[in-house]
């Protein structure tokens, strides 16, 4: 697979996703599927930091994947931070804020990690779920 999901932080309000290489549709359906079961154990708001500068190649139909994130992805997603972002996935979040609201409520972009974890401090306002 050519993505990794897992905690960032030891509190667990943020997940980080390492996509590296050729990414496929299915590799995105797995990384979604996991970063929800991950928000799934905690009540407070989560952000995801989507870490994509060694990415290849992706699929063609990123409208799909962005729909599914959109219905899968829990109430406790807080937003993103997207590293290593191309001119195209800017053009994709734009097309998410209308056909996936809830995956595209709160988009950032960063340049690296630090910038990425910088933000959602930023942002961050821990609250719970109720």
């Amino acid at each position: 697979m050519s993505v990794q999901v897992f905690w960032d932080n030891e509190d667990k309000t943020v997940i980080r996703a390492v996509y590296e290489g050729d990414v496929t549709l299915e590799d995105y359906y797995t990384a979604i599927d996991q970063t929800a079961a991950l928000m799934q154990q905690v009540t407070h708001s989560v952000y995801h930091i989507l870490h994509r500068q060694n990415v290849r190649s992706q699929p063609s139909t990123m409208a799909t994947v962005m729909r599914y994130a959109n219905r899968k992805l829990p109430a406790n997603h807080a937003g993103s931070v997207i590293i290593g972002s191309r001119a195209l996935t800017k053009i994709l979040v734009n097309i998410a804020k209308s056909i996936a609201p809830h995956l595209a409520k709160e988009v950032y972009f960063a340049d690296t990690l630090e910038d990425a974890r910088r933000i959602i401090a930023q942002q961050h306002q821990p609250s719970r779920i109720v």
